[in-house]
């Protein structure tokens, strides 16, 4: 077995990293598509679909233009979708296209994403948003 290599003055590679931490020890390799369970939630895969602001809302609302985009990446496959940055007040929005749920008007329409996604073998996810000072 080789000696651990130094990188510059410092025999520890990783700075901020315990001094213990062992650098050379065999990672496991891990199949993307094997399912993961954390704690009672199975994801059928390791496939993340992060939440990507569309700007396509018209006062908040989550629309077939929303159900089209999410559920189609559920249909190929992804295991976890998140929707985009939903505003949590109706002044705390990034861009006056943002998806909301600051209304009782806006959760059937999320509520009809989240059970297509679910339908298909995904989780469904929101990311809830307010950009404070800088909101439109």
């Amino acid at each position: 077995m080789s000696e651990p290599k130094t990188v510059g003055l410092d025999s520890n590679p990783c700075h901020g990293c315990p001094a213990d931490v062992d650098h050379d020890r065999e990672v496991p390799e891990v199949d993307l598509l094997s399912p993961l369970t954390i704690r009672d939630v199975t994801f059928r895969n390791r496939i993340v679909m992060s939440p990507m602001c569309q700007y396509s809302a018209t006062e908040g609302m989550a629309d077939d233009w929303h159900l089209v985009h999410l559920g189609s990446r559920a249909v190929g496959g992804a295991a976890l979708i998140f929707v985009e940055a939903t505003a949590v007040t109706r002044d705390g929005r990034i861009s006056p296209g943002d998806m909301g749920i600051w209304h009782d008007r806006h959760v059937e329409p999320l509520a009809r994403i989240a059970r297509f996604v679910q339908a298909r073998g995904a989780v469904p996810g929101i990311q809830l948003a307010h950009a404070g000072r800088k909101a439109s």
